[in-house]
C-alpha cells in the first residue's frame, strides 16, 4: 500500500512525456517543493485517450461482491464514444461522473458495464467488459 498524507491539485496541465526530471522540476515550480508521501495531480483537458483509460479504471465489481480480492483478468472490453472532438473539448478539465454496475457472476466470469457522464449530464462514453475471476 502507498501512503499518501496530502494531495495537491494544480489547474495547469503537465506533459508526462518529458520524463521524470522535468515532472519533478514542474512539481517544485508549481508547489514550491516535492515532499515525501504527497501526491501531486495536474489537471488536463479530457481527450479520447484519457476517456478510454477512464473506461477501464472502475473498481472490479467482483471485489465488492465477494468482499475480498480474487485473481481477475479482462476477457473483452468494448468502449463506445458518444461525443465528437468539439463536444469533448467543451468538457475541458471539469469533473466527470462514472456509473458502473455488474449483473451476472457465475462460472468464473462476470460482466461489468459503465457510463461516463459530463458535468452537463451528457453521456461521453459507455463500456462493457467481460472479466474472468478465480477463487
Amino acid at each position: 500500500m502507498i501512503r499518501v498524507d496530502a494531495v495537491w491539485l494544480s489547474t495547469e496541465p503537465l506533459d508526462m512525456r518529458s520524463g521524470t526530471e522535468s515532472a519533478l522540476t514542474r512539481v517544485v515550480n508549481v508547489f514550491g517543493a516535492a515532499r515525501p508521501h504527497h501526491a501531486y495531480l495536474f489537471a488536463r483537458p479530457l481527450d479520447f485517450v484519457s476517456l478510454a483509460a477512464l473506461s477501464d479504471s472502475f473498481f472490479p465489481r467482483i471485489f465488492l461482491r465477494r468482499h475480498k480480492y480474487v485473481a481477475i483478468g479482462t476477457v473483452s472490453l468494448t468502449t463506445y464514444f458518444h461525443v465528437d472532438s468539439s463536444e469533448l473539448r467543451e468538457q475541458g478539465d471539469r469533473h466527470v461522473f462514472g456509473n458502473v454496475r455488474a449483473v451476472n457472476y457465475r462460472n468464473g466470469y462476470f460482466d461489468q458495464s459503465a457510463e461516463i457522464w459530463s458535468a452537463d449530464a451528457q453521456l461521453l462514453a459507455s463500456t462493457h467488459q467481460l472479466v474472468y475471476y478465480r477463487e
